[in-house]
């Protein structure tokens, strides 16, 4: 069963259908797409796991259109799937943030779909900054991010393909500060 859409916590896991040559790309000269494929499912199957481990949270599944079937299967009942409205990160989180944080006092966390490794006391933290504070993101060691959340509608990702590069997040940040946002 789909959890409850009542909760004011949603955690989005933003997801690619479990395709070769369309998942993490940048292993494909170690290994054979079938390899970089299974490793990706069981990416996404703990990362799936570790969010239902959460307690009085809405799991949800952000995707391009043409994967919604693919991982409403895989997801099964315990996790919605909504497509992303555009195409890349950047029109993913733009859906994200659209669909669950507009207009709602909801905690709305967008986290990637390959860090089941992460203590789940991190994804516990990010909502509990979220009651204090608007915005929280968790930067990783090479300038990009793993998770971004907010409680309204106040950070704007832009659509183009430079964003979404790792060294963008930096710029985000600087935005964010220079805005005062809390």
């Amino acid at each position: 069963m789909v959890r409850s859409s009542s909760s004011d916590r949603v955690l989005v896991i933003m997801a690619k259908a479990p395709r070769p040559g369309e998942v993490k790309t940048r292993l494909a000269p170690s290994l054979s797409p079938a390899a970089v494929t299974a490793f990706y499912c069981c990416l996404l199957a703990d990362t799936l796991a570790l969010a239902r481990s959460l307690s009085n949270v809405e799991v949800t599944i952000m995707c391009p259109d043409s994967d919604v079937t693919e991982l409403a299967q895989l997801a099964g009942n315990e996790a919605s799937v909504v497509a992303q409205k555009g195409v890349g990160l950047a029109a993913g989180l733009i859906s994200v943030f659209a669909h669950f944080a507009a207009g709602h006092q909801r905690r709305t966390i967008a986290f990637n779909s390959d860090s089941p490794h992460l203590p789940l006391s991190v994804l516990q933290d990010a909502f509990e900054t979220l009651t204090a504070h608007d915005v929280v993101v968790g930067p990783t060691h090479d300038g990009g991010y793993y998770l971004v959340g907010q409680r309204l509608l106040i950070l704007r990702f832009s659509h183009t393909p430079e964003w979404a590069r790792a060294a963008r997040w930096r710029d985000s940040y600087r935005a964010r500060e220079l805005l005062s946002y809390r």
